[in-house]
């Protein structure tokens, strides 16, 4: 019997995300929660073989959820499954100790296949993301300037692209407006963009390299 938390803020992609995991892999009891007190406490517990984690949860930092987590139980397995392309975002979630990132844009197949990997307790890498790795060994990568982003610019960059205002970042990351403008500058710095608009550009462009 596998036990599997999903944590993502929109029911019927958790329900989807559920019967998909139900129809290849039986004996297996979810849970939801968007709660973050809670998700620590099963973490704690050890209570899940497997969490399953949206990147984009209102109230949530999930960068800094994840390292929660993995304090208080360094072997639980992580799938992040996102809208985010694994290009751009995958390599900052499996350093921080995921064991997994999915775009939910991919087939069924690579899905369960991830799925799998994971509860054999390995690490899931995705085609896209094996390419990128592989050409950053080789000193082939396009990704350097966003990897040189602390976890908090990510953070904020992800809010950013989303379309979020400075308020709403603090808000939501429970961090002074100026903080976030303080992240904000040295992301604009740092990947050599003057607004949100060419942020966004860039993110884009970063993509179109990749593929």
């Amino acid at each position: 019997m596998y036990n599997i938390l999903i944590v993502d803020d929109h029911p019927v992609i958790a329900l989807s995300v559920e019967r998909m995991i139900s129809e290849h892999i039986k004996q297996v009891c979810f849970k939801e929660s968007t709660d973050r007190k809670e998700i620590l406490d099963f973490a704690y517990k050890k209570s899940f073989d497997l969490i399953i984690m949206d990147v984009n949860i209102p109230g949530i930092n999930t960068s800094e959820l994840i390292k929660e987590i993995l304090m208080l139980n360094d072997a639980q397995r992580i799938l992040v499954f996102s809208t985010n392309p694994e290009e751009i975002h995958g390599r900052h979630f499996l350093k921080l100790g995921a064991k997994g990132y999915v775009n939910k844009e991919c087939n069924k197949e690579e899905f369960i296949k991830a799925i799998h990997k994971i509860l054999e307790g390995k690490v899931y890498i995705s085609g896209k993301m094996a390419d990128v790795l592989a050409d950053e060994l080789v000193g082939k990568g396009n990704s350097g300037a966003f990897n040189t982003l602390s976890d908090r610019e990510y953070e904020v960059m992800l809010q950013l692209i989303d379309g979020l205002s400075t308020s709403e970042i603090s808000n939501a990351m429970n961090l002074k407006p100026q903080t976030i403008t303080t992240y904000k500058q040295n992301i604009f710095t740092k990947l050599g963009v003057k607004n949100v608009i060419e942020l966004y550009e860039a993110v884009k462009l970063q993509m179109g390299k990749i593929h």
